[in-house]
């Protein structure tokens, strides 16, 4: 069988769908048999239904867009020394995203989860996000539990992008000195990097202003020592991203 269009008249036509059934012929020959029936209606409920569950997926895209945007200012409120850090990341993370010409569901992707991406940060005390001076060898290791927090808090989240992996991976670097599971460049994903380099950017120029606040501008000093690296392998790969 096939679809086409079948005129009706001169100033209309319709949808049809066409069956050829040959018959064979005793003396010589067949009878070709032609069955068309007129599938317009069929077709116009079929496209029906998928512009009604685009409309559907989009607004459930729209209800996570909104949920994330929640959850983002919940885990910026409780750290007073990285208000807006959250979205300016994201901002970044995009910019480089573009750059790197990732397809626009990666990028929505990305952005998403730059929006979280210290949503652990909730499951810490205000004394520790609020400190003012540099942090002790315990109360560091009890920071960097924020990333896996983060992605207990996200995991069981039926979200249409890999968010809570993303955001669990964000603090990896290509060499394995990152955490929290040490992975090296090959099993970071690609997102991760990208997040993990905005991340590192953004507080370093959010400091590069304000010298007042102790402890940030410590952290920070020794963050872009360790991990300002991870620019340049992430520019270096633009041409093959997966």
């Amino acid at each position: 069988s096939s679809i086409a269009w079948h005129r009706r008249s001169s100033t209309s036509s319709f949808l049809a769908e066409i069956r050829l059934c040959p018959l064979p012929l005793q003396r010589r020959g067949c009878l070709t048999l032609v069955r068309i029936r007129d599938i317009t209606a069929v077709r116009q409920t079929e496209l029906k239904k998928q512009q009604e569950a685009q409309l559907f997926q989009s607004a459930l895209h729209k209800a996570w867009a909104q949920t994330i945007e929640v959850l983002a200012a919940a885990s910026e409120a409780k750290d007073p020394y990285t208000s807006g850090h959250q979205k300016r990341v994201a901002s970044l993370a995009v910019a480089i995203a573009n750059e790197l010409k990732l397809p626009e569901s990666q990028i929505t992707g990305l952005r998403m989860a730059a929006l979280i991406h210290d949503i652990g940060k909730l499951t810490l005390s205000s004394e520790i996000l609020s400190k003012p001076v540099a942090f002790s060898s315990l109360e560091r290791q009890m920071v960097e539990l924020h990333v896996q927090a983060g992605y207990d808090l996200l995991k069981g989240l039926d979200l249409p992008w890999n968010v809570a992996d993303v955001v669990h991976q964000h603090h990896e670097r290509d060499d394995g000195s990152g955490y929290p599971d040490h992975l090296k460049s090959s099993e970071t994903l690609f997102k991760s990097k990208i997040l993990g380099v905005a991340d590192v950017v953004e507080a370093i120029d959010a400091v590069a202003g304000d010298f007042t606040h102790t402890r940030p501008l410590m952290e920070i000093r020794r963050a872009e020592q360790q991990h300002l690296a991870a620019l340049l392998p992430i520019l270096r790969t633009q041409h093959h991203v997966p």
